[in-house]
Parts: structure tokens; sequence; C-alpha cells
């Protein structure tokens, strides 16, 4: 059950009908680990019409992170074939994102989705900077999830966001749990609701793992 979502669900709607009707974005769905981020965006592609293309990837967290590692994602959805060596030097990464971009656009209205960005590389980020400062007149909506954590990987996520257009860019905040909406999804399972706010403070995958408990 996804309580206290309906304004961002909402708003990712009215967006993604902008980039059907040609007016693309990149959607910023920001929140702390465990917030339920992830929930969101599977609801969000949950009501989505059959006739829209869904390109999932997600960014991991490597010690030494594979190079374009949620383009591979995207591109095998895609059915695009990537060069095989996207970390060797010789492979010039500004045509590869423009034939990225014109194979995303010819799917029609297109929602990318690169999940944990704060655990990007630097060429993925820059894959990012590139498509968003060109989103504009595209047909396609990229919705990112990332933390709001204090740690570089975060620091780096608003440094590339903020050398993109602003008018290009959409923050969507995920906040914690209130105590009503625990409460509520603790009296459905007959389990003791104020001690499981006390226990997780809101976080969303504390109060699932409390409730599964």
């Amino acid at each position: 059950m996804l309580l206290e979502r309906q304004p961002q669900l909402q708003q990712m709607d009215a967006l993604l009908a902008d980039a059907i009707g040609g007016r693309g974005r990149i959607v910023v769905v920001l929140g702390e680990a465990g917030a339920g981020k992830t929930a969101l965006v599977e609801a969000f592609a949950s009501r989505l019409d059959d006739g829209l293309t869904m390109l999932r990837s997600a960014c991991e967290d490597l010690s030494i992170p594979d190079p374009l590692g949620p383009l591979h994602d995207l591109a095998r959805d895609a059915h695009w074939e990537l060069p095989r060596v996207l970390d060797d030097r010789q492979v010039q990464r500004l045509p590869l994102f423009s034939e990225a971009l014109d194979v995303f656009e010819a799917k029609g209205p297109c929602l990318l989705v690169i999940e944990d960005l704060h655990w990007a590389d630097d060429a993925t980020l820059d894959f990012v900077r590139f498509l968003g400062r060109r989103i504009a007149n595209t047909h396609i909506l990229l919705l990112i999830t990332a933390r709001t954590d204090r740690s570089e990987g975060q620091m780096r996520v608003r440094r590339a966001l903020g050398e993109i257009p602003a008018g290009n860019v959409v923050r969507i905040d995920v906040p914690l749990l209130s105590e009503s909406a625990v409460l509520s999804l603790a009296a459905t399972a007959e389990r003791d609701g104020e001690a499981i706010y006390r226990a997780s403070a809101g976080n969303a995958f504390f109060v699932t793992e409390l409730l599964a408990a």
C-alpha cells in the first residue's frame, strides 16, 4: 500500500503528459535511503499506458563503477548495440550520446529510468548532462532517483544537474511517512503502530521491515 504519495504521482503524470506532447524533462526523485523512491517509481510505472516505451537502468554501488553502466541497461532494453569497450579512449562519447538520443527519441514518447544516480560514474553523469541540455524538444522523460545525504556521490549529482538549464529539471521530494500513515499501515497488519513509528521514524523501508517481522 502506497500512502502519502499522490501529489508526487500527479506531478509525474503531468510531466509525462508534457513529454508526450514534445516537452521533455528530467525528473529527479530525491529522498533519504529507504524513503520509498523505488516504490514511487514502481507505482508510477504501473500507471503507464501500454503504448508508451519504458527503458530502465540503475547505477551500482561498486568500488570501481563500470563506465556508462546505465546506458548499457537502456540500450539492452531498446535493442540497440553499443560499442563493446565504452571505456576505451578511442570511443568518442559525444557521437555516442547523440546516437543514444536519436535511438530513444525514435521510440516515440519514452520514459527512461536511471535509479541510484548517486552511485554513477563520471561518464554516466556526462550522459545525463548531455541529455538534459537537449531534452526540452524531445518526447523523452528521464526519471532519476538519488539520495539526499551529503555524500560525495550526491554532491556530484548536484553539480551535474546544476549544469543543466533549470527549466529542464524538476525535483520531486519523497518525504518520510507521517505518523498517521504508519499507524494506518500498522492497523492493517494488526501491529503496534506507535512502536513501529518510534522505531522507524517514518522511513518506509524500516516500516516495511518492522511490519514483516
